[in-house]
């Protein structure tokens, strides 16, 4: 069993990722795109540097993308062949963030962006070991055994947020997004 360290590092880098990809959803809804690729690329960077904690393999303070699927194809070649049309995305880590370094993105540029993005997530994601989207806790064993338990763990709050019925086909379905507190 890996040591706690790593369990909640590899959540924390979890909840990163998905706040990022989270975000990007949440701004192309509301129509405006300009920081989409910003969070896109976010979220895939923080995707990989899960998976590399996950493995032991240390990685530098980088937004290279293409440096972070050599990293990832030294521990799953398997992994990286299909991600790597995602190295677009490192344009978008830091200089669309000062203006006239790139032009705005078009619509097809955010489709291609999100769908990237989501890419890296789910296959990252098949290759950990489950996460509560809620607070990052990481489950051992069997894919989501004992979800139940936590999420109705009056110590945790998850249940004054969404009742367990509610949250758990989100749940199954990738769909749930972190929330604050009700109370």
């Amino acid at each position: 069993m890996p040591d706690n360290s790593k369990m909640v590092a590899l959540g924390q880098w979890i909840l990163k990722a998905d706040d990022d990809l989270n975000v990007a959803e949440y701004i192309v809804a509301s129509g405006y795109y300009s920081a989409t690729g910003f969070h896109c690329q976010q979220s895939a960077e923080k995707y990989l540097k899960a998976y590399l904690v996950w493995n032991d393999r240390e990685f530098p303070k980088t937004h290279d993308l293409e440096l972070l699927l050599d990293l990832v194809e030294a521990v799953d070649r398997e992994l990286t062949a299909p991600l790597r049309d995602i190295i677009v995305l490192t344009v978008y880590s830091v200089e669309v963030r000062y203006p006239g370094d790139i032009p705005e993105m078009s619509s097809d540029d955010v489709n291609k962006a999100m769908s990237l993005a989501r890419m890296v997530k789910e296959a990252v994601m098949e290759k950990l070991p489950k996460v509560c989207p809620q607070c990052g806790h990481v489950f051992n064993g069997n894919g989501w055994d004992g979800i139940d338990a936590h999420w109705r763990a009056k110590n945790l709050g998850h249940e004054n947020i969404m009742s367990y019925e509610e949250a758990w086909p989100l749940i199954q379905a990738g769909k749930y997004k972190r929330r604050g507190d009700k109370k």
